[in-house]
């Protein structure tokens, strides 16, 4: 696969309005349960939608505001290349609108965070200036690096070894988590611990860093949780490269879910004997099923976002609470074909 393209100014707002109406036309075909269900569901992706172009407005006016400033011009260029980054990737490596809403959310949480920062900067405090620039240099290279190394062939013997090993994704965290040092439970490590761990699965796949082994976090812990979102997912795609879901599975879930929805407990329980030769686990169907696809089906509803920060935050540990909400299986558009598509225009 190649990396993701850098998509800039009208094009990348093309690209959100076209997943945008895209998604709209599926959600609008689901069977939901009620009128209201379904407005509620099209709501949520037209707000992705305005979050996109928001974050991209907010980080141009820093960008603008600062760049007769001496001091602060060069760091809110960063800032806006991070955002720029991170916009791109939300809409092309998260095909989910549902976990993209809350990919989003923490972009923007912690945008703002770094913006207020910049803000409120004294340009004297040549400490805090250093410390500030190279926060946002951190993050700039990490959305960089995340594009460049984004379904990497190059960590593909490293996925065939998981999956020959019969290696779970809890097992894998916890083999680096030891190889780290750290101790105890993976859930209550500090967030920068989480995300060194997850850093080095991704550099022993052969992907290569896509974090500075040190994070300047002058702004707060919201862009270390974001971190930790992106580089989760980009862990469960090296996990997960092998392990090629059947038809039958799609078919499954769909199935169960055509009319109304389903709990996701039904679906789970359905589509578990369908997984012959690979790790049949909830964990591992509805991972699969959120972050990658089943043959380009997706699982959607509002306990998507809370359930993924719970896998990454918790190393592998999935919540059987989950199983009495409601979900719907449903093809998603992609937006890096459709990236492209744009680009070649």
């Amino acid at each position: 696969m190649a990396p993701l393209l850098l998509l800039q100014g009208e094009d990348l707002q093309k690209l959100a309005r076209v997943i945008r109406n895209k998604e709209i036309d599926i959600v609008s075909n689901l069977p939901f349960q009620s009128e209201q269900e379904q407005a509620k569901y099209m709501r949520e992706v037209g707000d992705n939608y305005h979050a996109t172009i928001k974050l991209l407005d907010d980080a141009d006016a820093i960008k603008q505001t600062f760049k007769d400033d001496e001091t602060k011009s060069s760091i809110a260029h960063e800032l806006y290349s991070y955002v720029e980054k991170a916009v791109n990737i939300s809409l092309q490596a998260v095909k989910n609108y549902a976990l993209r809403t809350n990919y989003l959310s923490k972009i923007g949480a912690h945008s703002e965070d770094i913006f207020e920062a910049l803000k409120t900067l004294d340009p004297n405090n040549v400490t805090n200036v250093a410390r500030l620039a190279k926060e946002a240099n951190q993050y700039n290279e990490s959305m960089q690096q995340i594009m460049l190394n984004h379904q990497s062939p190059a960590s593909r013997n490293f996925s065939k070894w998981l999956k020959d090993s019969g290696t779970k994704f809890e097992d894998l965290v916890t083999r680096y988590q030891n190889k780290r040092g750290f101790t105890g439970l993976f859930k209550n490590l500090e967030n920068e611990e989480k995300l060194l761990v997850y850093n080095d699965i991704i550099v022993a796949s052969g992907r290569g860093s896509v974090i500075a082994d040190t994070i300047s976090i002058v702004s707060g812990v919201a862009g270390i949780l974001f971190l930790i979102l992106a580089t989760g997912i980009m862990v469960w795609d090296i996990f997960t490269a092998e392990h090629v879901l059947q038809t039958a599975t799609k078919d499954v879930m769909v199935t169960v879910a055509t009319v109304g929805g389903a709990m996701v407990g039904q679906v789970v329980g359905a589509a578990l004997p369908t997984l012959a030769g690979v790790e049949a686990s909830s964990l591992f169907l509805m991972a699969t099923a959120i972050i990658g696809s089943i043959v380009g089906a997706f699982v959607v509803g509002a306990f998507v976002g809370w359930l993924v920060d719970h896998i990454f935050s918790s190393g592998g540990h999935y919540p059987p609470s989950t199983d009495s909400q409601t979900c719907y299986v449903a093809p998603l558009p992609d937006g890096e074909s459709i990236a492209r598509q744009i680009y070649n225009q």
